[in-house]
């Protein structure tokens, strides 16, 4: 048994302990007070069960879960790690380097898919000495008039895309493809949200070029920024706009043996 934490969680009144492995049951003293630690096994997660002992054997107990399966982004995007962590997921980070040329005649879903799933060809490259793992890519598009909107290499390219985009509607596309490293399961999909923006001054625009912020983003903004207060009307995902829809990627997550949440 590992170390009993200094500073143990406290959940409706009973200490959780981070434990890695334990017998079926164990008794330790913490704190001047008896334990019982016991676990069990449900599919590819651990639940450790800890209760105090005195009126019986298990009073109370509170279920903390163990994520068994580790989860890989590949992405060097910030945007995508937040939102993973903000579905309470932890994961380690990999940056697969491809080559993000449009083909000519490409349609943006075909080139949103094979982005991602070059992502994935080249992650699990990359990780061949890794173990077991889930690996997750996304490639994130923004689509004007059915033509790819990329980065803005210049303050021109920032401006005169966003005046296109003044007063209009525009397509936000997520590519997800999730696989495993030991083996050739892999699924992927793809999420439109259209978004409506207001109208747009110039100097609205030279200013929030002037910010920063658009200057690694596709379209020339960032919804999870100043970039919001351009937006009329989201129809669909809003966390597909930032990066990473949550509602499906999760969703398909579970499949892979990660779950979000823990029911009871």
């Amino acid at each position: 048994v590992h170390s009993l934490a200094t500073k143990p969680d406290c959940i409706c009144g009973n200490w959780v302990v981070p434990v890695n492995q334990l017998l079926d049951r164990e008794y330790r003293r913490f704190r001047g007070m008896e334990y019982v630690v016991s676990h069990a096994f449900h599919g590819k997660c651990v639940y450790l069960a800890l209760g105090v002992s005195g009126f019986a054997l298990l009073q109370t107990c509170v279920w903390r879960k163990l994520m068994s399966v580790k989860l890989i982004l590949a992405s060097g995007s910030p945007r995508r790690a937040n939102l993973l962590q903000q579905i309470g997921l932890t994961f380690e980070v990999v940056r697969p380097d491809i080559d993000e040329t449009v083909e000519p005649g490409e349609s943006p879903v075909g080139y949103a898919t094979r982005m991602s799933a070059s992502k994935m060809l080249r992650s699990r490259g990359l990780l061949k000495e890794a173990g077991k793992a889930v690996i997750l890519c996304a490639d994130t598009i923004v689509v004007l008039d059915k033509e790819i909107v990329g980065k803005p290499e210049t303050r021109f390219d920032a401006i005169t895309v966003l005046q296109r985009m003044s007063g209009k509607k525009h397509q936000v596309l997520t590519s997800v493809t999730i696989g495993e490293t030991t083996s050739s399961k892999q699924r992927s999909f793809i999420v439109e949200t259209i978004v409506t923006f207001r109208r747009l001054s110039v100097s609205e625009c030279e200013a929030y070029w002037e910010t920063g912020e658009p200057a690694d983003k596709s379209g020339s903004y960032g919804i999870q920024g100043l970039g919001s207060i351009f937006v009329a009307g989201i129809d669909g995902s809003p966390s597909n706009v930032a990066g990473l829809p949550l509602m499906e990627t999760a969703a398909e997550l579970k499949s892979f043996g990660i779950e979000c949440l823990v029911q009871l």
